[in-house]
């Protein structure tokens, strides 16, 4: 469910679309669940997102995405550990 761009910028206040405007560095992945979470705030508030709002939406999707996951491989008689 991909968001266009307009419909982000109709959404979004002055300041929270410039806050979006400066994020750098985001995969594809995390851009697409900001989108979708923004629009579906927007539909449950039915008003401009505002900064505050935008910047709290920003924080939760990055604290889900930033959660550390190990992975266990069996090799052999031996386990490997790798941390993502």
């Amino acid at each position: 469910m991909e968001q266009s761009d307009e419909l982000i910028r109709r959404i979004l206040d002055e300041r929270a679309l410039e806050a979006l405007g400066t994020l750098k560095h985001v995969s594809k992945e995390r851009g697409e669940q900001l989108q979708r979470a923004l629009v579906q705030h927007f539909y449950a508030v039915r008003r401009p997102i505002c900064y505050e709002e935008y910047a709290d939406i920003a924080k939760r999707i990055g604290d889900e995405c930033t959660k550390a996951s190990v992975d266990i491989r069996r090799k052999g008689s031996f386990f490997d550990l790798d941390e993502l």
